[in-house]
C-alpha cells in the first residue's frame, strides 16, 4: 500500500520497522475507514486482521491521516488517539477514531492553515509497557546545529506529550558530549540508554533524509521501541550521511558492549582501526567481499578461531560477533576483539580484560599503536613481575606458567607447520582446486551449491592454514624486532630488521610473478604462461568484484612491457642480509643462537604467508566465476551479485526476488558511502571524527617507514590498475603513490626498478607492500594519510624510509 492508502503515520511506521524495533501493529486503510463512516460497523476483512492480535495485551488506537506527519504540516494532536485499550474494546475505539475525521477540531485546523483533511486510516498497535519514555528531536529547533534533544519521563509518554509533566531534558552533541537540564525530580536516563537513543536518532534521520521528531519508549526489560517518527516541520537541512554512519557504529558498539558485559568483560570504550585489513580487502569493499572475510575468517567459528585455538590460544564466545565491522562502508577492526584473539589457554577472560584496557589506554596516548598492534602494542610474553603487578602473587605465577607452556607449544608448531604447509596443504589444495573448477554451464542450484562448498573448504582448510602461518610469522617478527630494538635502540633495530627480512627466494610467489612477466617481455615465454599461473589474481586480492587478470589480459601485457627481472635485487638483498647477520652475531654474542633461530623462523613464515595467500586466492577465483554464473542465471544487472553477503547467496535458490531488492539497496548504500572519509583510527566515544577529511599541512607527510632506503623522484598516482594512462607513466625511478597493494601489484612495484619508491595510504611493517619493497631494495613509506589526494602525478618528493617521512620538494 502507498501513503494515499494508509496515511503518513502508518507509512512511517512501516518504514521504521524495517530499521528499528517497533511494537506489532495493524493498519486499517482509508477505504475501510470510509466504509466505517458510511455504515458505522467494521467489515469482516478488518475483523480478520484484528483477530490476529493477542488478547492479553493493551493497545493504542490512533489515526493515520493522508497528509499527516508530512514535511509541511504534522496535524499533531488533531486526530483521535486512545491508549491502553483492552482487546475487547478495540472495535468500538476504531469506530470512534474514524468519526473524529468529521470533528470541529479538524475543520478548524484545516481552515486556519488553508488546507483540507485527506482520507483517514487507523493504526491499532500493541502498547509498550514502558519503564520510561519520551520524545527526541534530531535537531534542536531553537538551538545549535547538530544538537540532538531528548526529553524523558518515567512511565508512558502521554503525560509528557500532553504537557502535564516536566521532563528530564538532555542535549547530545555529535562528539558524544552530553549536557542535562535540571529536572524537577531525580529521574534520569543511563549513559547506555542515551547512546542507544543517539544511535537510533541518526539511523532514523538518515533513513528519512530529514530531521525527525521521534516518540520512543524503553520497555521494562530494557528494550528500546520507536512508537512513531515525523519530520520536524520548517527545517530543510539535508542530513549528513556521515552522521548516520556514526549512529550505525554506535548501535553496533553499544550492543556488543552489552553482550561482552554479560560475558564478564569490564572494558573501556573500544577503538576501531583499519590495521592491515583495508590493505587486502580494499578501503571500500562490496558486501560480498566484506561478508566473505567475516564468514571465512573473523566471525564465530571462522578460521581465526579455528586456527589459533589449535596453537594454544583460547578464543570462545567473546568472538561470536566477530571483530570486523564497516564504518561508512570502510572495513575496521575492533581493538578489543582483536586483542581477545591473543588470549592464551589458562587466562580467564575477565582477567585478560585488564591487559586489554591497558592496550586501549596506550592507544589513547599514541594512536599509531593501533596499526599492526600485534607487533607494536600487545604484550604477548609478559614477565613474571608484570603479571604479579597486574594480578597478584598467586595468579601472576600461575599465569606465567601458562605463558611458558604456550611458548613451548608455539616452538613445536614452528618446527612442524612449515613442512605440513608445503608437503600436505599446497599439493592437496591444488588437487581440490582442479576438482572444483566449475564447468562452462551450471544451473542456478548447482552454482549456488558449489559456491557454498568452496566457502566451506576455504574456511575450514585454506584460511585456517593461512591464520596459522600468518600468526607464526608475526610472532617471530615481533620477537626479532623486540630483541633488536631492546639491544640496539629503535632506529638501528628497525634498520637491521628491514635488512634481515629482505631475503627472498626464487620460490616466492612475488618473485615468480615478476620473473614470469620479465620472461614474457623478453620473448622467452608467451604471456599465456603467466595467465595460467597468475590469472586468478586481481587488483585487490579479497575484493571479489574486481576482475581477475585472466579477464583482462591487456593489463598483464602492459605490466609485462614494464617488467624487470627481480634476480639482481634478490642477490643484493642476500648479500646485505649476510653482512647484517655477521654483525648481529657479534653484537648479541651468547644470545646469538636464539636470535638467529628467530630470524630463520621469521623468514620462513614470511615466505609461507605469501605462499598460502597465493593459493587460497585460487578459491576466490572460483567464487568469482560462480558468482558471475549465478548472476547470469538470474538475469541481474552486472555486478549486482557482489552486493550480497555470502550467506545470502546460499539462499538464492529459494529467495532470489527478495534478495534482489536487498542487493539494490546495498549497492546504493555502497555508492553513497564512497564519499565519506573515515580516519584510520576511530575512538568509540569520539565518533564525530567520521566524515572529517584528512588535512595535511605543510610539505611533509608522516607514515611508517619499512625499508632503509631514501629516494627522490617524481610521483605517479595510480589508484587502480585499470588506469592505463597512469600505468603508462610508470617507469624505473618513479615514486608509486597508491592506496594499498596486494599480490597482483608485485610486478608494478618491480617495474620501479632498483631506484624507485612506494608511498601508500594503508599498510605497516608486515603489509604485502613492505614485503615487496624489501625484496626490490627500494624506499617506501606506508600508512600515509591522504597520500593519493595530497600528492599529485609529476610532483617531486623525497621518500625517507628510515624516518618514515615523505617530503614534497
Amino acid at each position: 500500500m502507498n501513503i494515499q492508502d494508509i496515511g503518513g503515520k502508518a507509512a512511517n511506521l512501516e518504514a521504521l520497522r524495517s530499521i528499528v524495533r517497533v511494537k506489532p501493529f495493524v493498519t486499517i486503510p482509508v477505504t475501510e475507514v470510509n466504509e466505517i463512516l458510511k455504515t458505522g460497523t467494521i467489515s469482516s476483512a478488518v475483523l480478520d486482521s484484528l483477530v490476529g492480535l493477542p488478547c492479553d495485551r493493551r493497545y493504542a488506537v490512533r489515526s493515520s491521516a493522508v497528509g499527516e506527519d508530512s514535511n509541511d504540516y504534522s496535524w499533531a494532536g488533531q486526530f483521535k488517539t486512545t491508549l491502553n485499550v483492552v482487546w475487547d474494546n478495540i472495535c468500538s475505539e476504531v469506530v470512534t477514531c474514524a468519526q473524529s475525521l468529521n470533528s470541529d477540531a479538524i475543520r478548524s485546523y484545516a481552515e486556519n492553515n488553508g488546507i483540507q483533511a485527506g482520507g483517514l486510516a487507523i493504526i491499532v498497535q500493541e502498547m509498550v509497557d514502558a519503564e520510561c519514555a519520551g520524545v527526541l528531536f534530531t535537531k534542536n529547533p531553537v538551538g545549535s546545529a547538530g544538537e540532538i534533544v531528548i526529553e524523558a519521563i518515567e512511565g508512558n509518554a502521554e503525560r509528557l506529550v500532553s504537557g502535564l509533566t516536566e521532563p528530564a531534558r538532555y542535549y547530545l552533541q555529535q562528539d558524544g558530549t552530553v549536557t542535562r537540564e535540571e529536572a524537577p525530580n531525580d529521574f534520569s536516563l543511563t549513559r547506555p540508554q542515551l547512546q542507544e537513543l543517539f544511535a537510533h536518532a541518526t539511523t532514523i534521520r538518515g533513513h528519512f533524509g530529514s530531521e525527525q521528531d521521534i516518540e520512543w519508549a524503553f520497555d521494562r526489560d530494557g528494550t528500546l521501541y520507536i512508537n512513531q517518527s515525523r519530520p520536524i516541520t520548517g527545517l530543510e537541512d539535508v542530513f549528513d550521511n556521515a552522521a548516520m554512519a556514526a549512529g550505525n557504529v554506535l548501535i553496533h558498539l553499544s550492543r556488543e558492549k552489552d553482550r561482552l558485559v554479560e560475558l564478564g568483560c569490564g572494558l573501556s570504550p573500544d577503538v576501531l582501526s583499519n590495521q592491515n585489513i583495508a590493505e587486502i580487502l580494499t578501503p571500500h569493499p562490496t558486501q560480498m567481499a566484506h561478508g566473505l572475510f567475516c564468514h571465512l575468517f573473523a566471525h564465530g567459528d571462522g578460521a581465526i578461531k579455528l586456527g589459533r585455538n589449535t596453537m594454544g590460544y583460547e578464543i570462545a564466545g567473546e568472538l561470536d560477533a566477530g571483530f570486523q565491522t564497516l564504518v561508512a562502508g570502510k572495513p575496521m577492526m575492533s581493538v578489543i576483539h582483536d586483542a581477545f584473539t591473543y588470549r592464551i589457554q589458562g587466562i580467564p577472560l575477565e582477567d585478560y580484560c585488564v591487559m586489554v584496557n591497558e592496550y586501549l589506554a596506550r592507544i589513547r596516548s599514541d594512536e599509531s599503536l593501533a596499526n599492526y598492534p600485534e607487533i607494536c602494542l600487545y604484550d604477548q610474553d609478559p614477565s613474571l613481575e608484570r603479571l604479579v603487578e597486574l594480578f597478584g602473587e598467586d595468579k601472576g605465577r600461575t599465569y606465567r606458567t601458562c605463558y611458558e607452556n604456550f611458548f613451548k607449544k608455539i616452538r613445536l608448531e614452528e618446527s612442524c607447520a612449515a613442512r605440513e604447509c608445503l608437503e600436505t596443504f599446497v599439493p592437496k589444495w591444488n588437487e581440490l582446486i582442479d576438482m572444483l573448477q566449475p564447468p562452462t554451464t551450471l544451473s542456478l542450484a548447482e552454482a549456488v551449491a558449489r559456491y557454498e562448498e568452496m566457502c566451506w573448504h576455504l574456511r575450514i582448510w585454506a584460511c585456517t592454514m593461512f591464520v596459522r602461518v600468518n600468526r607464526l610469522c608475526f610472532f617471530a617478527v615481533a620477537r626479532v624486532r623486540n630483541a633488536l630494538v631492546t639491544t640496539l635502540g629503535e632506529e638501528r633495530g628497525a634498520e637491521y630488521l628491514n635488512t634481515v627480512l629482505a631475503v627472498t627466494t626464487q620460490e616466492s610467489p612475488n618473485y615468480r610473478f615478476s620473473a614470469s612477466l620479465a620472461r614474457a617481455r623478453n620473448g622467452l615465454a608467451p604471456i599465456e604462461e603467466t595467465i595460467q599461473e597468475f590469472g586468478h589474481l586481481g587488483e585487490h586480492e579479497l575484493e571479489i568484484s574486481t576482475p581477475r587478470y585472466s579477464e583482462q589480459v591487456h593489463v598483464l601485457e602492459t605490466l609485462a612491457s614494464k617488467a624487470t627481472s627481480p634476480e639482481q635485487a634478490m642477490i643484493e638483498n642476500g648479500h646485505k642480509a649476510r653482512v647484517a647477520m655477521s654483525e648481529l652475531s657479534v653484537a648479541f654474542q651468547h644470545h646469538w643462537p636464539d636470535l638467529q633461530r628467530d630470524i630463520d623462523v621469521a623468514r620462513t613464515y614470511s615466505f609461507l604467508r605469501e605462499v598460502v595467500k597465493f593459493n587460497f586466492l585460487k578459491g576466490y577465483g572460483i567464487l568469482r566465476r560462480l558468482s558471475l554464473s549465478i548472476e547470469q542465471s538470474l538475469g541481474w544487472r552486472a555486478d549486482l551479485i557482489f552486493h550480497l553477503d555470502p550467506t545470502e547467496v546460499f539462499r538464492l535458490v529459494d529467495d532470489h526476488a527478495k534478495l534482489h531488492d536487498k542487493a539494490l539497496l546495498a549497492a546504493q548504500e555502497w555508492s553513497t558511502n564512497r564519499s565519506i572519509d573515515v580516519p584510520s583510527v576511530v575512538f568509540a566515544d569520539k565518533l564525530g571524527s567520521i566524515g572529517r577529511a584528512t588535512v595535511t599541512e605543510g610539505s611533509s607527510l608522516r607514515g611508517i617507514g619499512v625499508t632503509n632506503h631514501v629516494f627522490e623522484g617524481e610521483c605517479v598516482v595510480l589508484t587502480s590498475l585499470l588506469d592505463s594512462d597512469a600505468l603508462t607513466l610508470l617507469k624505473p625511478g618513479s615514486v608509486l603513490v597508491t592506496v594499498t597493494t596486494d599480490p597482483a601489484w608485485a610486478p608494478v612495484i618491480a617495474a620501479l626498478g632498483r631506484n624507485g619508491a612506494v608511498v601508500t595510504e594503508i599498510g605497516g611493517l608486515m603489509a604485502h607492500t613492505a614485503t615487496c619493497v624489501r625484496e626490490q631494495h627500494i624506499a617506501a613509506v606506508l600508512n600515509v594519510a591522504g597520500a593519493t589526494k595530497t600528492l599529485k602525478t609529476g610532483m617531486r618528493v623525497r621518500v625517507d624510509g628510515p624516518a618514515g617521512m615523505v617530503t614534497i620538494l
